[in-house]
């Protein structure tokens, strides 16, 4: 049955159908049907089905699974206009009326009425919401949910209803429903970096599907799953097994013709051959995205594809090319929406125009990049935190629950067993995984411990800034595996030079910070440039090459410290005059009498 067939067909349900619950039960599916043919007409059955459900059920009281599918389906005509909040609001009333009703698989009467080919028909379409005919449950609600909270940029709830949504599917033993979360939960852990996590939810959603019958929406979903995880698999570096999973993912996405998807895999295949320093392939792949997601208007994807292009031209030196197409993408961009690709052009941009020879326009990105980098970096740091504690409490309610069946000769030693570990994930949450010296964090735990019991100190407080000058070419050059064996190198060098009382962390990328309590301006001059000779006199072994490498540092210094963050951002100023001035080299801010001093 095509989709005019089946909306005939509920329309001739509504007119022989008396039940008032079975009446709303129709016009749901009408609207479920009619929200992307006809969006107005089925925002005025959303009203009806809801007039009717709140007087449908026995005695006149309301009809708590007619509201539920309502507020499900008006969340999505909501989804669909970008009123993310309204949508927000009608899904948590869902929620609130899921548990007013027992876990179940709905069977509402008028399916007995429709001709059986009706749910074939629903099941033609490559919708995931194909599967909701009979009803809307726990699990759709709680996903929903959970996916809007990502759109939103609320991470830490995401993940919470998501999981919430897994355990719902499981309980109603729902296997698309748990394959579809499992989906959902591995992009979530993509995007807060954590791709180990990621793979295991995508494998487990991958096997679920095995075993189902392959109608469309099982083939979108499947094609979604193995793009996922061809992402995951290129965060970890496992560039090979990307390309596996992209290329499955691109054939199943040609089958049901689906232009949107076809573009977001092209991306991310992109990323795979680059990784495997096939650029040629890689360049294709970037150029089909961005035509095919021209053609759907999928304006999102189209500039990642930019970006991610120019990229890697300046990576092989085609820095003409990378311009005009960087350019393209930060006027394409809407800096109120997307920020970090805003940020993202501008550092590339930056890089551009340095390779280039115009250092005017490279200082004016770099400068924009700047400004922009804390708010990105922040934004992540606080959803992966956010992150980490909710997945702490989760440990920590499940060890409690089991601790509470134990003999009581294994309870202490399992008690000490969970406090033990429960150290270490507070540790883990403080310390940068790649370094071993603290986060940004953990940094700011040591700051506002140090600054607790602070007194007049006449020598004072001071701050030093510093990365590492053209890291980008390292990785560039030497692939980000040595990237990150130069950044532990640092930190090591740095630590051996740094004195016992100074707090010493990775603040971001190739970024990092001291706090030098009860230092004065000239002691901290010293210590910058101990830092800057231990990095820059001895060369770095990358893949049996010799590498010099440097640093640039800007230095903040205060009598007194009334605002730490405003020290941290003098010292981050600092550090990008030190840029400008031609890297390897101090810049030193006073924050009460400004004076700037320079060292080569």
């Amino acid at each position: 049955m095509n989709h005019a067939t089946t909306l005939a067909a509920l329309h001739a349900a509504l007119a022989e159908i008396h039940n008032p619950m079975q009446h709303v039960d129709v016009l749901n599916r009408l609207v479920a049907e009619l929200r992307l043919v006809d969006h107005e007409q089925a925002w005025a059955l959303n009203h009806q089905a809801e007039g009717l459900a709140r007087m449908a059920g026995d005695d006149g009281k309301p009809y708590t699974q007619g509201l539920i599918d309502c507020f499900y389906w008006r969340s999505k005509l909501l989804f669909s206009e970008q009123s993310y909040h309204q949508a927000l609001t009608y899904l948590f009333r869902a929620s609130k009326l899921c548990q007013l009703t027992p876990p179940r698989q709905p069977n509402p009467h008028w399916l007995d009425i429709l001709d059986t080919s009706f749910q074939s028909a629903s099941l033609g379409s490559e919708d995931s919401d194909a599967f909701l005919a009979s009803g809307i449950h726990s699990a759709a609600v709680h996903n929903a949910l959970g996916v809007l909270l990502i759109v939103l940029g609320n991470y830490t709830e995401a993940l919470q209803y998501l999981q919430r949504a897994k355990r719902d599917a499981i309980q109603l033993n729902d296997q698309w429903f748990e394959a579809l979360v499992c989906n959902n939960l591995g992009f979530l852990h993509c995007e807060l970096q954590s791709p180990e996590i990621a793979l295991n939810d995508l494998a487990h959603g991958l096997r679920l599907l095995e075993a189902m019958t392959q109608f469309p929406a099982h083939l979108r979903m499947r094609a979604e799953i193995l793009d996922n995880s061809g992402r995951a698999a290129c965060a970890l570096k496992q560039f090979e097994q990307a390309v596996s999973y992209g290329e499955q993912a691109l054939a199943l996405y040609h089958e049901i013709d689906w232009q949107h998807g076809q573009a977001e895999c092209h991306n991310n295949l992109g990323l795979a051959y680059a990784g495997l320093d096939q650029q040629n392939q890689a360049i294709e792949h970037f150029m089909q995205a961005y035509e095919l997601a021209c053609g759907s208007n999928n304006i999102h994807e189209a500039i990642e594809a930019l970006i991610r292009h120019g990229v890697l031209l300046n990576r092989i030196k085609h820095y003409q090319a990378a311009r005009v197409i960087l350019e393209q993408a930060l006027i394409s961009v809407n800096p109120t929406i997307n920020q970090q690709k805003v940020y993202r052009a501008h550092q590339a941009l930056a890089d551009t125009y340095e390779a280039l020879g115009d250092f005017k326009a490279s200082l004016k990105h770099y400068k924009a990049y700047y400004e922009l980098k804390d708010t990105v970096f922040n934004e992540q740091s606080v959803r992966r935190m956010q992150v980490l504690q909710t997945m702490y409490r989760l440990d920590e309610a499940r060890n409690q629950a089991a601790l509470y069946h134990l003999q009581n000769d294994d309870l202490h030693q399992q008690l000490a067993d969970i406090q033990q570990i429960n150290v270490q994930l507070a540790e883990w949450a403080k310390t940068d995984s790649l370094t071993e010296i603290l986060n940004r964090r953990g940094l700011y735990e040591q700051i506002d411990l140090a600054l607790q019991h602070q007194q007049t100190d006449a020598q004072g407080w001071a701050w030093i800034m510093f990365d590492i000058d053209f890291f980008k070419a390292i990785n560039d050059s030497y692939g980000h595996d040595s990237g990150d064996e130069v950044l532990r190198g640092i930190a090591q060098r740095a630590r051996l030079v740094l004195r016992h009382s100074d707090v010493f962390g990775r603040y971001g990328g190739e970024e990092f910070l001291v706090f030098l309590p009860h230092t004065s301006m000239q002691e901290a001059i010293v210590i910058a440039e101990r830092l800057r000779m231990a990095i820059a006199n001895t060369p770095y072994v990358v893949k049996q090459t010799a590498v010099n490498v440097t640093i640039s540092l800007g230095i903040a210094w205060t009598e007194q410290v009334d605002d730490p963050e405003r020290l941290t951002q003098l010292a981050d100023q600092a550090l990008y005059r030190s840029k400008a001035a031609g890297r390897n080299c101090y810049t030193v801010e006073r924050l009460d009498a400004p004076v700037s001093q320079l060292s080569a």
